[in-house]
């Protein structure tokens, strides 16, 4: 496996397991932008990003590009055009007490060249509720994901053909429907 460097704009060919590839879009370092496409034997060719769904856009750890990243894929493959990171967030709040460090969340401001400032993030929304379905599935959270469990998300919303999110459900509902989050 070659070394992928992160040029924004580059578009990913990512091997999620023995027989599921993807591509992933990199913006503004860290976020990748994943689409609703799919690969069984890693060959993705005469293809418009621009035309393919898009699943999710997340701030990625080196990790994960380290682990799933074959190659860059330089033909045969348009990159999506004008592509903006989000500004709103939703930032998960700690909780002391229980089994799961957080519950619950507020929707903030994050500026994608300043980068996330954790607790010094702009509050636009303050307690999303579970029931606030419309907020929850607009927006992401502002973690930044891991080879585990970014990997078995993308296998998940490939399979799914939705954005699937195990630590959203985790942190809003207290479980998660596949198991990822353990």
């Amino acid at each position: 496996m070659k070394r992928v460097v992160w040029k924004e704009g580059d578009v990913v060919l990512l091997k999620l397991n023995e027989k599921l590839f993807t591509v992933g879009q990199m913006l503004t370092a860290p976020y990748m932008l994943f689409f609703q496409l799919d690969s069984t034997n890693g060959i993705i060719s005469g293809v418009d990003l621009n035309e393919v769904p898009e699943l999710f856009i997340v701030p990625v750890a080196n990790n994960f590009l380290q682990a799933r990243g074959i190659e860059k894929i330089k033909k045969g493959v348009i990159p999506k055009r004008s592509v903006r990171v989000p500004v709103l967030w939703i930032q998960a709040k700690l909780w002391p007490r229980g089994e799961f460090v957080w519950k619950g969340g507020d929707l903030v401001r994050i500026d994608p060249e300043k980068g996330d400032l954790g607790i010094n993030n702009p509050i636009v929304k303050r307690d999303i509720s579970a029931n606030d379905r419309d907020t929850l599935e607009k927006y992401e959270l502002t973690n930044v994901w891991t080879d585990h469990p970014l990997t078995p998300r993308l296998v998940v919303s490939i399979r799914e053909g939705r954005n699937f999110d195990p630590l959203k459900e985790k942190i809003f509902f207290g479980k998660d429907s596949h198991g990822i989050m353990g």
